[in-house]
Order: structure tokens, then sequence, then C-alpha cells
């Protein structure tokens, strides 16, 4: 049987290995961590950590201070969205107003619908309840048509956005910038973020075909007040002409002494 003595140095070399393995364990999560957080060349060319340097994430009360910088045009659009917004809000109040008087005239002359006239005026009044709920909806959509338009136009003008002295005042771009942070483990690498760039791109020139799409229409609603519809719609830019001027003016490469876009940017 092994002495008091031996049995001490065999526990503390077990002790010691055992406190190295897991130094070693922690030593190597670390060197990983490190280099999950380390700035790829990728991260280095696009420019995005200082865009990023004053965000404080812990802050727990964060002062809205946006990193990017909107165009007049911008503004002015985002403005109208919000002016289209705040007066639709206001006819869904004047409607609902409106629903709660009728309601109140319909409970004081309420019909128990015994007589035969009483039963037609409660299909009647049935009738023009479907109607005007019908009326409304269809008010609802012109609303919201109109609503979407504007937000469309809004998105346009983020991706009409000329890039200057600092690329990072775009919106896109600064919101990208953001998307690039991979929580507490560092950020993605270029092969992880080519899906979101893929992304952004389907989605503006959607935006594109709807925009010249939209275009179109306004233009032979136009044209209509002084011709038939059918002229109308010769005189009309077509959408090849359309789709083609906004394909040149933001989704191309830059030429003719233009400054870069967003889009051009992530190509």
């Amino acid at each position: 049987m092994a002495s008091w003595a031996d049995q001490f140095k065999a526990a503390k070399k077990e002790m010691q290995q055992a406190f190295e393995k897991a130094e070693a364990e922690e030593n190597r999560k670390i060197k990983e961590t490190d280099e999950a957080k380390e700035l790829s060349p990728w991260l280095r060319r696009v420019g995005c950590i200082p865009h990023l340097a004053s965000i404080d994430s812990e802050d727990d009360e964060p002062e809205f201070r946006p990193l990017y910088v909107l165009t007049k045009a911008q503004q002015l659009a985002m403005q109208t969205v919000r002016d289209k917004i705040g007066a639709f809000q206001e006819w869904k109040e004047e409607q609902a107003k409106s629903v709660e008087g009728e309601d109140c005239d319909e409970d004081e002359g309420f019909d128990d619908g015994e007589d035969g006239e009483g039963v037609e005026g409660v299909k009647g009044a049935a009738e023009e309840v479907d109607e005007g709920f019908k009326d409304e909806m269809s008010k609802e959509t012109k609303w919201m048509q109109q609503i979407q338009q504007e937000v469309l136009r809004f998105c346009i003008t983020l991706l009409d956005h000329p890039l200057q002295d600092n690329e990072y005042q775009s919106p896109i771009i600064s919101g990208l910038a953001v998307l690039m942070i991979k929580g507490d483990k560092g950020w993605h690498d270029a092969k992880d973020f080519t899906t979101k760039y893929s992304a952004v791109i389907k989605l503006a020139r959607l935006m594109v075909v709807q925009e010249a799409y939209e275009q179109r229409q306004e233009q032979i609603r136009t044209y209509q007040s002084e011709m038939t519809e059918v002229e109308a719609r010769k005189k009309a830019t077509s959408y090849y002409w359309l789709v083609k001027q906004f394909v040149a003016q933001f989704t191309t490469m830059a030429h003719g002494g233009r400054d870069p876009t967003p889009m051009q940017w992530i190509y």
C-alpha cells in the first residue's frame, strides 16, 4: 500500500495535469475566438469597421443617431410617406366614428321584425351595410395602394443615392454594414455575406420593374384626360425604355462622369 506521501504526490500530479489540460483548452478557445474576430482582408476592403465604431453595444438607452445621411430627395420622399400614412389614419378614425354613429341610429329605430315591413326593413338595412362595407374596403384598398406607391418611390431614392465622400452615408450600405456583424462571434466572411448581397440586388431589380410599371400607368392616366386610351398608351413611355433608364441610372456601373450608387458599390 502506498504511503500517504506517495498518495499526496499522485493526487498533486493528477491535479496539475487536469489544470494544464483545462488551461490548454481555454487557450484554444481564446485563440479560435480571436481568429474569428480578426479582420479579414475583405472586411478591411469594405471598410465597415470604422463606420460602426461609434456604436456602443453596452449602452442600455442608446440615443437614435443614424450613421447614414439622407439626401434631400430621400427626406422629401420619407415625409410624403409619413403624410400619406397620417392622412390614412385620420380617414380610418373618421370611418370608425361614422360607423359608431350609424350603430346608435339603428339601435334607436330597431324593429323586432314581427310584421312583413319590419322583415323587409331589416333586409334592406343589411344590404346597405354590405354595400357600405364593400365601398369602405374599396377606399381602404386605394389608400393602401397609394401608400405602397410612396414607399416604393422612397426606396427608389435610396437606390439612386450618389456615393461621393463616404459611401456609408447611404442608408443601404450603412444597413449592410450592420448585417456584417455576426453577433458576439465576430464578423461574417465574404462567402457568408454573398447571400445578403444577392437578396438586396434581387429586391432592387424587382423595385425597378415595379417603378417602371407605376410610372407608365401614371403617364397613361395623365394623357387620357386629353386623348383616348389607345392613343395614351402609344404616347406613354414604354416599359422597356423606363427599365433601361433606371438600370443605367443606378443598377449598372457608373459611366459618363456620374457618381456611383449603392448597387454599383455592391457589384
